[in-house]
C-alpha cells in the first residue's frame, strides 16, 4: 500500500484510490469528499433524472390546473417573440407544401379541404378547439408523412398538441 495521506477509501464503492480521484471539499481546508468522483457523478446524474421527472410532473399539473394563465403566458411570449413564431410557422408551411404530392387528384385535394372544414365545424358545434393531425408526422423522427387525405385525422387541439411529432403519440 502507498502513503495513506495520498490514498482514501470511497464511502460508496469502498475502493481505495488516490485523493486526485475525489472532489475537493471546500468546506474544510485540504479535505476531500467521502465518495469518489465516479460515485458522485453517478449519484448526481440519477438525482438529476429524478428531479427532471418531478419538475415535468409539476409543470404538467400546473398547466392542467391553470390553463388560462398558461395560455396568457404563451400569448405574451408569442407576441414578444414574433420572429421566432413566424420562422416556425414558415418552416411548417414549407414542409407541408413539400409533403403534398404533385400527383394528387382534384378529388383528393377537395377531400383534404373537407377534413379541415370538418375540424372547423366541430369546433363551432362543440366549442372545443379541433385541429387536423397528420397520422404520420410531416416532421417526425425516423418517419416523414405526406399531406394526403388518408394521412389526416381530426383531433382535439389538446390531443394533437400532446401527440407532437410522434407517430403513435407516445414518448
Amino acid at each position: 500500500m502507498t502513503n495513506t495521506a495520498l490514498v482514501k477509501k470511497c464511502s460508496k464503492c469502498k475502493e481505495e484510490m488516490s485523493i486526485e480521484k475525489f472532489y475537493a471539499d471546500t468546506r474544510y481546508k485540504l479535505g476531500v469528499r467521502g465518495a469518489c468522483k465516479i460515485c458522485m457523478n453517478k449519484d448526481s446524474s440519477s438525482r438529476h433524472i429524478v428531479k427532471k421527472e418531478e419538475n415535468f410532473k409539476k409543470q404538467y399539473i400546473y398547466k392542467k390546473n391553470n390553463p388560462e394563465k398558461v395560455k396568457g403566458i404563451h400569448k405574451k411570449w408569442s407576441k414578444n417573440n414574433r420572429p421566432k413564431v413566424n420562422a416556425v410557422l414558415a418552416k411548417y408551411r414549407a414542409t407541408k407544401l413539400n409533403a403534398t404530392p404533385s400527383w394528387l387528384s382534384a378529388i383528393e385535394k377537395a377531400q383534404i379541404q373537407e377534413i379541415y372544414d370538418i375540424a372547423l365545424a366541430k369546433t363551432v358545434q362543440n366549442g372545443i378547439l379541433y385541429e387536423v393531425d397528420h397520422i404520420h408526422p410531416l416532421q417526425g423522427d425516423g418517419v416523414t408523412g405526406l399531406h394526403v387525405p388518408w394521412n389526416l385525422q381530426v383531433l382535439t387541439m389538446s390531443d394533437n398538441r400532446s401527440k407532437q411529432n410522434r407517430l403513435d403519440g407516445k414518448k
